[in-house]
Formats: C-alpha cells, sequence, structure tokens
C-alpha cells in the first residue's frame, strides 16, 4: 500500500510537470531562408476592350433653293458592326443644349439621317406630310452631332437610353 501511494504521488507531480512544460513559450527564433519561387500560371484570356466611340461635331445650312439632303463627310469608314447615331441641337434650354436623336418630326418637318460605309451623314429635311421641296422659307444653318460607337456584333449595351444624348456621351465618356 507504501508503494501504492508514493507511485500516485510520483505520477502526479510527472503529470503536472508535463502540463507546466507544455504550458511555457520562448522567444520566436529569426526567420528561416526563403524558398525558391513557383513557376509562372497561364497567361489569363484577354478581356474586352470596352466601349470604344468617337463624336462628331458639326453644322449643316438648309433652305428652300438647297438640296433637302446636306452631307457630312468628315467621319472615316466604318465597319461593317460600327454605329451612327445621330443628334440635332433641339433646344439650348437655358443655355443647357438638348441634343434629340434623328428622326425628328417637328413643326411640320421631318428630319432624318442616313449613313454610308464610307462614313458619310447624310441629314434630310422634309415636309412632314410628304410634300415635295424644302420645307424652310429660308436658309437655316442646324448644329448636329454624330457618335460613331466602334465595336463586334451585339457590342451595344442594353441599359443605354441611345436616344438621349447625356446617356451615350455619359456612358461613351464623350
Amino acid at each position: 500500500m507504501y508503494h501504492m501511494k508514493t507511485l500516485l504521488k510520483i505520477s502526479s507531480l510527472l503529470l503536472l510537470a508535463g502540463f507546466l512544460f507544455i504550458g511555457c513559450k520562448g522567444k520566436d527564433g529569426e526567420p528561416g531562408p526563403a524558398g525558391i519561387n513557383g513557376q509562372n500560371g497561364a497567361t489569363g484570356a484577354t478581356g474586352n476592350s470596352g466601349p470604344s466611340a468617337m463624336k462628331y461635331a458639326y453644322t449643316l445650312t438648309f433652305g428652300p433653293t438647297l438640296p433637302t439632303g446636306q452631307v457630312y463627310a468628315g467621319i472615316p469608314p466604318i465597319g461593317a458592326n460600327d454605329i451612327i447615331l445621330t443628334y440635332i441641337l433641339y433646344s439650348e434650354n437655358g443655355g443647357n443644349p438638348i441634343y434629340t436623336l434623328l428622326p425628328l418630326t417637328n413643326g411640320g418637318i421631318y428630319y432624318y439621317a442616313s449613313n454610308d460605309s464610307f462614313g458619310n451623314v447624310i441629314v434630310n429635311l422634309l415636309y412632314a406630310n410628304g410634300n415635295a421641296g424644302s420645307p424652310l422659307a429660308s436658309n437655316n444653318t442646324f448644329t448636329f452631332y454624330s457618335v460613331v460607337i466602334k465595336g463586334a456584333a451585339g457590342l451595344r449595351k442594353a441599359s443605354i437610353d441611345y436616344s438621349n444624348f447625356e446617356d451615350v456621351k455619359a456612358y461613351y465618356k464623350l
């Protein structure tokens, strides 16, 4: 019985000493040398380049003795997937110009634009009721913006209101 008590005391002391050593922590040593660099990964896919657009500002003069269609030829040739949007300065609104997308009918006049692959924009002013000749009694000069949106098929962004020049200008950073 004496040996059993002694053995139990010694075991208890050794167990207590083990817990004390486990709880102790010394200072961290110096960092070891850096390992070698790993291999470079494969090159990722090329991302979309984002929207690309150019704005062209110009004026055209229309009148009773002038052709009803006037040509602006300042745009370089366009690609098969490019689009041209043409806006007319509709009003100044207290010094803030408001541009409206063509086609437009206003005051009995029908304004519309077309373009060809050479980049020419042809703006027409006709009577809205279909009568022949110029609807203007005197020469008038109008201000236009044409926006050329470059890109691949399907690049047109559905969330943009293309009839609103301010939205187009903001999205394409014109």
